[in-house]
């Protein structure tokens, strides 16, 4: 962002203050491989598997940031990185949640998708297993929201996204169903339609192995 370096002086800016004080804080990373880049709905490595990363802050004050990458991204030939930051609020099984995403590309033509910089806005709010969210683009070239409705039981879990675009021509909607084998091995099965999907796309299914590590 011209905003991706926005995103990353407010990610050093939370981090360093939250690091300055005295409650306290949980620094993570992950690593792991999929046989897919499956990303809400869509498979964006075909035919592709994906090997990602990414290291992750989280203050008990609620402020979190972080940066993930993977060797697959949504535009052709290219790697993604991505930067995010935000904050959230729980009381008992109440949450309520706001944050900033940067999508960066940093391999791809040049020109491509909005100079190859997605950002978003994030709302969401959680009660118990529930969670609703929506993700609102912040590009001068990107006018959608994407809407997530997801509800998770012990190791189950089902997700119904819902993409609106302005000019509708990108509107589409998927069901992801999930299932958490262990907590590195997971499954996910995905069925996607509207607009913007291939008539009678075959379901898509992603097995993921994902190793997490606290710093």
């Amino acid at each position: 962002m011209s905003n991706k370096f926005k995103l990353a002086a407010l990610s050093a800016a939370v981090a360093g203050s939250l690091f300055s004080g005295a409650a306290m804080a949980d620094l993570s990373a992950n690593v792991g491989v999929s046989n897919m880049y499956l990303w809400r709905g869509l498979n964006i490595s075909n035919p592709g598997a994906e090997v990602y990363g990414g290291l992750d802050y989280a203050h008990d004050s609620g402020f979190w940031a972080g940066v993930w990458t993977s060797s697959e991204g949504w535009l052709d030939n290219s790697s993604e990185t991505d930067l995010y930051a935000g904050y959230t609020f729980s009381t008992g099984d109440f949450s309520a949640t706001v944050g900033y995403y940067d999508y960066l590309y940093p391999d791809a033509e040049p020109g491509r998708l909005m100079d190859n910089d997605v950002t978003e806005a994030f709302v969401g709010l959680g009660y118990a297993d529930f969670g609703l969210g929506a993700y609102i683009g912040t590009d001068g070239g990107a006018d959608y929201v994407y809407y997530t409705a997801s509800y998770g039981y012990e190791a189950f879990g089902i997700t119904l996204g819902m993409n609106d675009d302005d000019d509708n021509a990108n509107d589409y909607w998927h069901v992801d169903l999930s299932y958490a084998a262990t907590d590195e091995l997971s499954f996910t099965l995905s069925q996607a339609d509207g607009k913007a999907i291939p008539s009678q796309q075959d379901p898509l299914f992603r097995v993921s192995y994902t190793l997490g590590f606290d710093l």
